[in-house]
């Protein structure tokens, strides 16, 4: 049997009963009100499982029941993983996180910042720590409607079936929306920093990710992809209204990508994500493995944004 977190009744883990029975009180209303398809609930607390329930359908035209084990696509929830992978890297010495992103990346050498009269050289260029922090001056193109993410949605900068070299070219090509350092933008900076793991530790993301994090952590249901033997297991995805916008058995992630997006393309369980969560919490370790030391995890959950920097 693998490795997994331990269940504990309230009770053992000092809490409230009653408080856990709100949260089906508050999904069930959710589900009535179609706001969700349906949903798995997870609690933890000192270290074991107190709540875990799936509510709902995985697929509400088939009427398949949500299930505890449901496989989703966990797209921004796959930026702290990689980020975690650069750490590790930092932690060994491999990164330096105050270098140029071009010192790794070299098609990155040279990037511009837009200015509407001619795009102009920035004041300085965007460190690992600036991708790490969102302060690199890059955009993701779909939040605005600047002449930047106009540049961006052209480009198709995120297409799932390009190569990591087509995506680094895209990226050499589009302008900074400003100079590195200036503003907070949430961006592609992490889809950049899966391309720096992939340079410095000569792997794949896929393959460093599952040889770093999943393998030790027991994260078994997690990936680029799913396979053909878990494919039952995959939600279906709705957007409002319950609009179907992919069936489950007909998504692409049933297949795997050529680009291994690090801020966006990861499948998921909650339990695997816990196992993940409750490593950070253990201040870099889990079932006996450490992957980062407790102050590098006391740095990545400390501010690093000036005070007029804020979000």
């Amino acid at each position: 049997m693998g490795k997994s977190l331990p269940f504990l009744s309230p009770q053992e883990s000092g809490m409230d009963a009653s408080q856990l029975r709100t949260i089906e009180q508050q999904v069930g209303e959710a589900l009535d009100e179609k706001k969700l398809a349906g949903a798995v609930t997870m609690v933890i607390r000192n270290g074991g499982v107190v709540h875990l329930e799936a509510h709902g359908w995985l697929d509400v035209e088939n009427r398949v029941p949500m299930r505890t084990d449901t496989i989703f696509r966990i797209y921004s929830m796959t930026k702290p993983i990689v980020s975690t992978a650069v750490m590790m890297l930092a932690e060994s010495g491999k990164i330096d996180l105050d270098a140029p992103v071009a010192k790794y990346l070299l098609s990155l050498k040279g990037l511009k910042v837009y200015h509407k009269e001619g795009n102009r050289s920035p004041k300085r260029p965007p460190t690992v720590r600036d991708l790490l922090r969102h302060t690199a001056g890059l955009t993701y193109g779909f939040f605005g409607n600047t002449p930047v993410d106009q540049q961006y949605r052209k480009a198709d900068v995120l297409d799932r079936d390009q190569s990591s070299e087509t995506f680094l070219k895209k990226v050499a090509q589009l302008p900074l929306v400003d100079d590195p350092g200036e503003d907070w933008i949430y961006s592609i900076a992490v889809d950049v920093q899966g391309m720096l793991i992939e340079q410095v530790s000569e792997q794949s993301l896929d393959t460093f990710l599952k040889q770093r994090i999943f393998d030790p952590l027991a994260m078994t249901d997690t990936g680029f992809h799913v396979p053909k033997a878990k494919a039952h297991r995959l939600a279906s995805y709705y957007g409002s209204s319950l609009k179907l916008e992919e069936s489950g058995n007909q998504s692409r992630y049933l297949e795997p990508p050529t680009f291994f997006s690090g801020g966006g393309g990861l499948v998921s369980t909650a339990m695997d994500y816990a196992h993940f969560v409750q490593m950070l919490l253990n201040g870099g370790s889990l079932f006996g493995q450490r992957l980062l030391k407790p102050e590098t995890v006391a740095a990545m959950t400390r501010n690093q944004l000036p005070a007029d920097r804020f979000p």
